[in-house]
C-alpha cells in the first residue's frame, strides 16, 4: 500500500488540493494518508476535509492523524 505523509496538514487549503489530486488517480484511491500537524484543531479540520474529498472522489483511503511530527 502506498503511504503519503503530509507534515503541516493544518494548512487545510493546500492539503485539500493535494489530496484531491492524489485521490484522482484510481491506483491511489486506497492509499494510506498520514496527516501530521502540531495544532490539534487544525488537524481535526484537515481530517474532515480529507474524508470529504475522499467521499467526493469515491475513494477509500486509510487516513490517520498525528500530533507528533515523527
Amino acid at each position: 500500500m502506498t503511504t503519503v505523509c503530509f507534515v503541516g496538514a493544518g494548512s487545510v487549503e493546500f492539503t485539500q488540493d493535494l489530496v484531491a489530486d492524489i485521490l484522482g488517480f484510481g491506483e491511489l484511491s486506497e492509499t494510506h494518508i498520514r496527516l501530521h500537524d502540531i495544532d490539534e484543531d487544525r488537524l481535526a479540520t484537515a481530517l474532515g476535509v480529507t474524508l470529504s474529498v475522499a467521499r467526493q472522489r469515491g475513494a477509500h483511503p486509510r487516513v490517520t492523524t498525528h500530533l507528533d511530527r515523527r
